[in-house]
C-alpha cells in the first residue's frame, strides 16, 4: 500500500504529505495531501526609484569625476582622490572671500596660489599692467596642523559688484604654470601680455555676470601627499597646481571691483598620536575611471568659464560625461575579446600604456 500511495502522489504530482491522526472511532490515521505549487516563470519587474544612469553606476563616476575638478560642486564636500593611497585621511574644507579694489591709475591686479597656507595677495603695485606681489594671505580654514597634505580640488569664482551703469574697462583672467619651488613672493607678472600665460581670457566688465575658474593638476606631484611647512604662508609651492591672476584694466579710480570667492578641498593626515587622527577615514577604492576620467576633463576644458552656479555644474557634468565616456571606451578597448574569445595579449598591453598616458 506505501508504493501505491508514492505512486500516486508522483503522478498527482503532489508535493507533501502528512500523516495525522483523525479523531473519531478507532482513531484511523489517515494521509492528508498537498497539492505543489506550479513553478512560473517569474516576470521581470521594473525597479522603482531613480535610474543609476548608463553602465551601472554611471552617475556615480561623473559626480565623482566633477568632485574632483570643480570644487564648487555639492559633490566636492568630503570626496577623496580615488588612487592607490592607503593611508587613512580627513577632507578639510577652505572657503572665503575678498574684495578687488582698483588703484589710482584704474587698473589692479591679484594673484592666488592652491596650497594648504599660502593663498592670495592683491598687487603692491600695477602700473602700465605691470603687478608685482608681496606676501601672500592665508587662506581662511587652514589653522591646524596636519603632518601632510594634498590639494583635491580649488575654484575661484569672480563676481563684479560695480554698477553696470558705472562699469567700464575689462576683466582678464590668466592662468599661471604651478610653482615648484618655493619663493617669498611669485614673480612680477604683465596682465596684458597674453604670452605670459598658458592661458588667457578677457571679459568685458559691464557685460560679465559671474566668472569661475578651476585650478588644475599639471604635474606628477599635484596628487602627492607634501608637508605643510609652518612658514609656507610666505612660500609658492603649489605642487604643480595652476596659478590665478586676476587683472582689470580701465576700471573705475579705486573702486571696488569685484568680490572674489575661494573654494578649496583637501585631503590631511595626522600622526597616530594626535587627536584629530581619530576622525580620519580610510581611503575609497582607487577608480581608474574617475583618476582618468578627471585629468581628461582638466586637459579637454577651459580653466575659466562664464555664467551661474547651475549653467556652470551642467558644463562641467556634460564634460564629465563626455570624460567617462571616453575613459570607459579606453578600458573596453583595453579587454576586446578576439572571436575565439581570448583576450589578446598583445593588445592588452599596447592599450594598457594608451589609458597611462591618456590625458
Amino acid at each position: 500500500m506505501a508504493r501505491n500511495r508514492a505512486n500516486r502522489r508522483r503522478n498527482a504530482g503532489l508535493a507533501l504529505a502528512r500523516t495525522v491522526t483523525r479523531g473519531g472511532r478507532g482513531n484511523t490515521p489517515m494521509d492528508i495531501f498537498v497539492q505543489a505549487r506550479p513553478n512560473r516563470p517569474r516576470k521581470n519587474r521594473k525597479r522603482k526609484g531613480k535610474s543609476r544612469g548608463g553602465m551601472g553606476g554611471g552617475s556615480h563616476v561623473v559626480n565623482s569625476i566633477c568632485a574632483g575638478f570643480d570644487a564648487t560642486c555639492e559633490h566636492a564636500h568630503g570626496f577623496k582622490y580615488p588612487d592607490t593611497n592607503a593611508m587613512r585621511t580627513m577632507t578639510i574644507p577652505a572657503h572665503g572671500s575678498f574684495a578687488f579694489v582698483t588703484n589710482s591709475t584704474a587698473e589692479n591686479a591679484c594673484i592666488v596660489c592652491p596650497g594648504w597656507t599660502f593663498g592670495y595677495a592683491m598687487a603692491t603695485t600695477c602700473v602700465a599692467d605691470a603687478a608685482t606681489f608681496g606676501a601672500l594671505t592665508a587662506f581662511n580654514g587652514t589653522s591646524i596642523t596636519p603632518s601632510q597634505y594634498r590639494l583635491v580640488s580649488c575654484a575661484v569664482t569672480i563676481e563684479p559688484i560695480v554698477a553696470l551703469t558705472a562699469a567700464s574697462g575689462v576683466i582678464v583672467i590668466g592662468t599661471l604654470a604651478g610653482a615648484s619651488a618655493s619663493s617669498a613672493t611669485y614673480a612680477a607678472v604683465n596682465i596684458g601680455n597674453p604670452l605670459g600665460f598658458i592661458e588667457y581670457e578677457v571679459y568685458p566688465l559691464a557685460h560679465t555676470n559671474k566668472l569661475t575658474w578651476f585650478s588644475k593638476r599639471g604635474g606628477t606631484t599635484s596628487n602627492t601627499f607634501s608637508n605643510p611647512n609652518a612658514a609656507a604662508i610666505a612660500t609658492v609651492d603649489t605642487n604643480d597646481w595652476t596659478i590665478l591672476v586676476i587683472g582689470v584694466q580701465g576700471g573705475g579710480i579705486s573702486t571696488s571691483t569685484l568680490r572674489i570667492v575661494y573654494k578649496l578641498h583637501y585631503e590631511v593626515v595626522f600622526e597616530p598620536g594626535d587627536v584629530m587622527a581619530q576622525l580620519c577615514t580610510p581611503p575609497p577604492t582607487p577608480s581608474l575611471a574617475v583618476t582618468q576620467g578627471i585629468a581628461a576633463l582638466a586637459g579637454g576644458t577651459p580653466s575659466s568659464t562664464e555664467g551661474t552656479k547651475s549653467i556652470v555644474h551642467s558644463y562641467v557634468e556634460s564634460a564629465a560625461t563626455g570624460a567617462m565616456n571616453a575613459v570607459i571606451g579606453q578600458l573596453d578597448r583595453m579587454f576586446t575579446r578576439n572571436p575565439k574569445g581570448k583576450t589578446s595579449g598583445t593588445n592588452l598591453i599596447e592599450n594598457a600604456r594608451n589609458i597611462r598616458n591618456m590625458d
